[in-house]
């Protein structure tokens, strides 16, 4: 009876041994080599003046045991530790837009066989002009192979038949040919959810409906933002673009609809220099506004007074490419 006891012991302790040797083989952090994922990157920037972004990028992941370097998704490629499937990453700060933005720690999930991760952070901007958070999701699928070791049965080899004399020789398939772009990179346009800082129109002005001359120091400035834009090729080229919001008002917008028609009109010269067009602009928005319009009229002219929304202004300030897919996903 002891012998059954003893040798049940001993098969218990072997088996337990094994799956504790499976366990730890199918992890990533006994994995050497780089590995390929699609990340779908969602930014809520809602707390910033912005929306929910989601786009997809491909980033690699080169792996040493339980230590690992990591692409980059949307804020810079960064280092960070396994331990079992779970890859820890520290928090961190970098440059971003005019600013920076302070990324806390966070742990990325890896699946049980290694094929796709989940994870979130926060983050938390600010420049000279605002302060604001924000939360980034992740969620990665793998590219090309599957598992999580660096181990692979070894393929018996095949014997290679000797050639027949009617065996017609194999053609290799040539390698597709890149597409051609278009020599000319398309202009950025306006970003959606934005007006052109700089709409060129006749008078010059800049960030029209705002309240005050131009873009007045009133406004504010956000994160700068990326678009991919096509040439009409089947290639894209990507604009980046710097932001701002500025307040608005209904006697704001429709004082520099009558200013910019007089500048159409061939007036340049302001009411006090005898542009009479912009004199009745002028004594319009008292006239619209009645007694309100005495003291607001006046604030609204400096980018002051009461408001009843904001304008959001795009300014393109770099492009590059061309790419054969859109790199923002």
């Amino acid at each position: 009876m002891k012998k059954y006891f003893v040798g049940s012991l001993l098969m218990v302790f072997v088996l337990a041994s094994l799956a504790i040797a499976v366990q730890v083989a199918t992890t990533f952090d006994s994995y050497t080599g780089v590995t390929q994922w699609n990340v779908q990157v969602t930014e809520d920037e809602s707390g910033c003046g912005g929306g929910v972004m989601t786009g997809s990028r491909r980033v690699s992941l080169s792996h040493n045991g339980k230590s690992a370097e990591v692409g980059d998704w949307g804020h810079g490629p960064t280092k960070g530790t396994f331990s079992g499937n779970t890859l820890s990453l520290p928090a961190r700060t970098i440059p971003d837009g005019s600013g920076t933005s302070v990324l806390s720690a966070f742990s990325v999930v890896f699946s049980g066989d290694c094929a796709s991760f989940s994870g979130a952070y926060s983050w938390h901007y600010s420049d000279s002009y605002m302060s604001c958070d924000g939360t980034t999701s992740l969620s990665g699928t793998r590219i090309g192979s599957s598992g999580c070791t660096t181990s692979s049965p070894t393929p018996t080899p095949t014997p290679t038949p000797s050639p027949t004399p009617q065996a017609p020789t194999p053609t290799a398939t040539p390698a597709p040919t890149p597409r051609a772009c278009s020599p000319v990179p398309p202009p950025c346009p306006a970003i959606s959810g934005t007006e052109l800082r700089n709409p060129g129109i006749a008078s010059g002005s800049l960030c029209r409906g705002a309240c005050g001359p131009d873009c007045p120091s009133s406004c504010t400035t956000q994160r700068d933002r990326n678009a991919c834009v096509s040439d009409g090729e089947g290639c894209f080229y990507v604009c980046s673009y710097s932001i701002q919001q500025c307040g608005t008002a209904s006697g704001c917008r429709k004082h520099d609809a009558c200013y910019d028609s007089c500048a159409a009109k061939g007036e340049n010269s302001m009411c006090y220099l005898g542009g009479f067009c912009h004199c009745s602009c002028d004594l319009g928005c008292v006239a619209d506004t009645g007694l309100a319009g005495l003291v607001n009229c006046p604030l609204w002219a400096f980018g002051y007074g009461p408001t009843d929304s904001v304008i959001t202004y795009s300014s393109p300030i770099a492009q590059s490419g061309p790419f054969q897919s859109c790199p923002l996903g």
